[in-house]
């Protein structure tokens, strides 16, 4: 048997696989976290610039994308305002033909927690945007995925989240704890049916 290995690269102990981890487990690869290894931006984005010029598989979700996006030559800034809590996604057509036929706003949000922005790199396909930020996801080739917002979350670890973003909520304009954990409630069983069909692609 092939060996399949998924190497992770994570860069806070609370922000794990969430629930793309047991699809990997389903289809039979062994994850391996790299996280001492590591640990400078430049070096993760210099192992980015080879995986993505060998078309490897490359899954990049919130910071991941920002990386991806800088290993492709293009630029990420601060950008005009945070997006935090769970909103709609809307895929553009290309997207809602692809990876995110299922995450059209009728089906379920999305979890955002990010202030940043990126232009979209030269060869890459817009897959989705926000009413926030229009580049919300894209394609690279034909294995690169880049995705800005969190649709791994299991909504049970929510509570790790909003314990380590205690002051950033707080200082947030529009967002409180209370509201987070009622929209979780909401969304989070949907994301978690829709998320899996994303990641079974």
């Amino acid at each position: 048997m092939t060996l399949k290995l998924a190497y992770v690269i994570r860069h806070l102990e609370f922000e794990g696989l969430g629930n793309l981890e047991d699809i990997l487990i389903s289809c039979k690869f062994t994850i391996k976290y790299e996280e001492d290894i590591y640990p400078f931006l430049k070096i993760e984005i210099a192992i980015l610039e080879t995986r993505l010029s060998s078309d490897y598989p490359t899954l990049g979700i919130c910071l991941g994308a920002q990386l991806i996006t800088k290993a492709l030559g293009s630029k990420v800034y601060r950008g005009s305002s945070k997006e935090i809590g769970w909103s709609a996604l809307h895929p553009t057509n290309i997207g809602k033909q692809n990876f995110f036929p299922h995450f059209d706003s009728a089906k379920t949000d999305v979890l955002h927690w990010h202030g940043n922005a990126f232009d979209l790199p030269q060869g890459t396909v817009l897959q989705a945007s926000t009413a926030i930020y229009k580049n919300q996801a894209f394609t690279y080739k034909s294995n690169t995925l880049s995705i800005k917002f969190h649709s791994e979350i299991i909504g049970q670890n929510i509570e790790r989240l909003l314990i380590d973003r205690a002051l950033e909520t707080s200082l947030t304009k529009d967002v409180t704890i209370q509201q987070w954990r009622v929209e979780t409630r909401r969304n989070s069983g949907k994301l978690l049916t829709q998320a899996s069909r994303l990641w079974e692609k």
